[in-house]
Formats: C-alpha cells, structure tokens, sequence
C-alpha cells in the first residue's frame, strides 16, 4: 500500500489523537481560580474631627459574604489588591492611615484628601504601602474561610467637613475545589 504525503499526516493525526484520549485522566480533586467578592466598608467620617478613631470604621465580612459555598473547600490564597478611595471634598491631608485586616496592618497610605478622591490601588500608587504580616493575615483568613474584618485609620491635618467617608476595598483570588 502506497501512502501519499496527505494521507500519511493524516494516519499520523488519528494515532495520536486516539493515544492522547488514553493518557487524559481527570482529577476530581482539581482546584479551580475563583476571585472572591470583594470585602468593601465605607466608613462614614464625623465633622470637625481631626483623626479616625481605631476600631470604630470597621466592616466584617463572613466567609459565606465573599465566597461562593459551592467553593468552600479553598486550597490557597492570595491578596491581589487593596483600594483606597475618599469621598467628598475636604483641603486637609491625611496622615498615618492604615488600614488593618483582623487587627493586623495591611496597608499604610498618606496624603492630600484629594489625591484619594481617584481610587488608589495598593499595586500602583505611592501614597500606599504594604505590610507583609497584614497580608498574611487576611490571606490566611480567606484561605481558612474566616470572617475579615476591614479597618481604617488615620489622621487629618485640619478638622474634617461635613459629608466625607472613606472605602476601602480588599480583593484576593482563591484557588478551590468545586
């Protein structure tokens, strides 16, 4: 039998294909990526103060509120970022904010109220930085499938104006196994 170029590739493609299907297994246990909900608070600002009291601008998010049960059995973590945004008009300054997670410093930022006015993202803007055992709190938090909970802080450099608030927005990626 006499095989032309055409036909021979073609052989060549059905034989491998038929083996290939006999190497496929599929792991029932295979984990998939899953972005979890975002764990957001906005935090309402009280007029003519000059800093945010600790542990009063808190939100706590269960696990139930960021994650989908269907994926509850969560292998691994990862933080892929933190916001920062002010609402409202204000001259002042901030100063030593931070922003904790179950207690633990996440993050710290600094400056102008109005630099905060356009969403400051943890991974690009350099009024903000990270804090290692933050992050691993809050990791650690999601991949046990434990509430967070989300504070800020910090200080004014002039009593503060009616109609301001500050959100802070966490997001982290799971991997898990549906």
């Amino acid at each position: 039998m006499h095989l032309d170029r055409r036909n021979a590739l073609l052989v060549a493609l059905l034989l491998s294909t038929t083996m290939a299907a006999k190497c496929i297994t599929i792991n029932e246990d295979a984990a998939v990526a899953v972005n979890i909900d975002d764990i957001t608070g906005t935090y309402a600002i009280a007029p003519a103060v000059t800093a945010i009291p600790p542990a009063t601008n808190c939100v706590t998010k269960n696990s139930a509120d960021y994650i989908d049960p269907d994926f509850a059995d969560i292998r691994n973590a990862r933080l892929v970022d933190v916001k920062v945004q002010t609402i409202g008009t204000f001259g002042g300054t901030v100063s030593n904010g931070t922003v904790t997670a179950n207690g633990t410093t996440v993050l710290r930022y600094s400056g102008p109220w109005s630099t905060f006015n356009t969403e400051q993202s943890l991974l690009t803007s350099s009024a903000m930085t990270t804090e290692p055992a933050g992050v691993a709190v809050i990791v650690s938090a999601i991949t046990n499938s434990q509430p967070v909970t989300l504070c800020a802080t910090g200080s004014f450099s002039q009593p503060t104006t009616a109609g301001l608030s500050l959100k802070v927005s966490a997001f982290a990626q799971v991997d898990a196994v549906p």
